[in-house]
């Protein structure tokens, strides 16, 4: 799996070159209010370990609203860059205890966790393999998601005030799939290559706006407990489920009524995802059925496993 990890750190890298995303060098300025480490002499250019793709890069990877098990594949993914030579800066709800230099890391507020004990306290009592019953959680988590969108926004400026303290620009950001909208900000301000990570394996809805294929009526939900093939039964619930989902069909209905327009920046949550450079999937064709997928799609299933 180390083979893995190294072959995604070298899809990013030839990403950045070949979209031109070269930074002048930077000299590093004094401490920040959050932990770094000097990177002194000690950081080899991307130059030198690649033979010429560039100046050093420096990538944001702000993921803000995640879970111990995400991390895993996310800290997987830092570690391969920071080894290659980039310089990182990582916003995470739990601290990853990576001490190397290069790497300065925000360890914010863990949101996400109130979000996720609606889902498992719904699951422990609930027969959530039903539709109707994971649907009727959406106005809860809604709810939750709308208090939490104004610091999501003081977080990014933050974030952005301490990356223009250090002199340094931002060569593409990684983002949550699932959670991307918490970068809108972000986005605006560097108008950089967008690197999208999902976790959990496939992104349904998401996966589209790379290209590819998304078929409800064949291809099972990762919500929904269905696996393939489907019964007919199954395409027709899956189906049902997709559309009130997607924005594209019938979301727009509730995201509207429910979301804090105020608050949430839809039009900017589509830019980003319009403008997403490469998506990461960590599924497998072990765990998930093999699909087709296009160039800028990358699965990553495994890349947090260690070498045996």
């Amino acid at each position: 799996m180390g083979t893995l990890r190294w072959w995604t750190v070298f899809i990013i890298s030839m990403g950045l070159f070949a979209l031109g995303t070269t930074q002048n060098e930077v000299e590093k300025g004094g401490q920040s209010e959050v932990h770094e480490v000097e990177s002194e002499d000690k950081i080899r250019s991307v130059t030198e370990e690649e033979g010429g793709i560039g100046e050093q890069k420096h990538i944001l990877m702000f993921h803000p609203w995640s879970t111990r098990s995400h991390m895993m594949q996310q800290t997987a993914l830092l570690k391969g860059l920071l080894a290659k030579g980039y310089l990182v800066t990582g916003v995470f709800p739990f601290a990853t205890n990576i001490e190397e230099a290069g790497y300065t890391e925000f360890v914010v507020e863990d949101v996400f966790s109130t979000i996720m004990k609606t889902m498992t306290d719904s699951m422990m009592n609930q027969d959530s393999t039903r539709i109707w019953t994971w649907l009727s959680l959406i106005p809860t988590m809604t709810r939750t998601m709308n208090s939490k969108f104004k610091d999501m926004k003081s977080i990014q400026e933050m974030v952005i005030q301490d990356i223009t303290s250090r002199n340094l620009s931002v060569d593409a950001i990684i983002l949550t799939s699932q959670f991307s909208f918490t970068g809108i900000t972000l986005f605006y301000h560097y108008q950089c290559p967008i690197i999208s990570m999902s976790p959990p394996g496939w992104a349904s809805r998401i996966t589209k706006f790379m290209g590819n294929s998304e078929n409800p009526s064949y291809q099972p939900d990762q919500v929904l407990p269905f696996v393939e093939p489907m019964t007919f039964s199954q395409r027709l619930i899956n189906t049902l489920f997709n559309a009130i989902l997607d924005f594209d069909t019938l979301g727009w209905i509730w995201i509207s009524l429910l979301t804090d327009l105020k608050q949430f920046d839809i039009p900017g949550y589509r830019k980003v995802l319009e403008n997403t450079s490469l998506m990461l999937l960590c599924s497998h064709f072990v765990t998930q059925s093999p699909r087709a997928l296009t160039a800028n799609t990358a699965e990553v299933g495994g890349i947090h496993c260690r070498e045996g």
